[in-house]
């Protein structure tokens, strides 16, 4: 906990909360939430996640949430491609399922959350998922548990975990019985791929692996 705590470790986690936070506000708007409550408490939930992973990062081998330049964009230009290539596992597979479930449902304000129509929600979209959900997810998780374990595939098998568990709650409005193994497991492969990229290359890869994920929105 020294670490954590420490003042050089808070200026860190400030800073990061304070971008992430900024990253999220357009999606706050948009699901029209109170943006100064809201904003206020995502700006202190993302300072004390961000505080984690500043202090314990780099811990079971990991790089740290900023590795440096080279490594960073290296880490980028990888993400992107990845994102691309497992683009198809969306569009192919998953938003057939999705979709017309969700239109079964009647919830238009699920369906604008998930499949938004306007520029400015699905940009907003993709600014939330790199970066309320990588830190929480990614960041947050791998290195609270690479801290107390000292096993980076620990780490990532507790993110994968927590991620798989947050996606079967959100599809069990759905009742999509027969499909819930594949969706859930398509989710396990993505977040393993992200978690996998943050502790090889750092925040920014896994962030640009999800925002680039969510680019099978423009197809449907």
């Amino acid at each position: 906990m020294r670490n954590y705590l420490s003042q050089s470790n808070l200026r860190q986690a400030v800073f990061w909360g304070f971008i992430l936070v900024l990253m999220s506000m357009p999606r706050i708007i948009v699901c029209g939430m109170a943006p100064v409550f809201y904003g206020s408490a995502a700006f202190l939930s993302m300072t004390l996640i961000s505080g984690a992973a500043t202090a314990w990062g780099a811990h079971a081998g990991m790089c740290g949430v900023f590795p440096g330049r080279r490594r960073t964009l290296t880490g980028m230009a990888l993400a992107a491609l990845l994102s691309l290539m497992m683009l198809p596992i969306y569009i192919v597979w998953i938003d057939p399922l999705l979709l017309p479930a969700i239109k079964t449902t009647g919830d238009a304000n699920m369906l604008a959350m998930r499949y938004p129509t306007t520029v400015s929600a699905q940009l907003a979209l993709f600014m939330w998922s790199a970066s309320f959900e990588v830190m929480l997810f990614q960041g947050g998780v791998m290195s609270v548990v690479s801290r107390i374990t000292g096993r980076q595939w620990i780490a990532v098998l507790a993110a994968v975990g927590v991620r798989t568990f947050v996606t079967s709650e959100q599809l069990s409005p759905l009742h999509l019985v027969h499909a819930s193994t594949f969706l859930l497991s398509s989710s396990a492969l993505i977040t393993t791929v992200s978690c996998m990229l943050f502790a090889r290359f750092g925040l920014p890869a896994s962030m640009t692996f999800s925002s680039g994920i969510c680019l099978h929105i423009l197809f449907q």
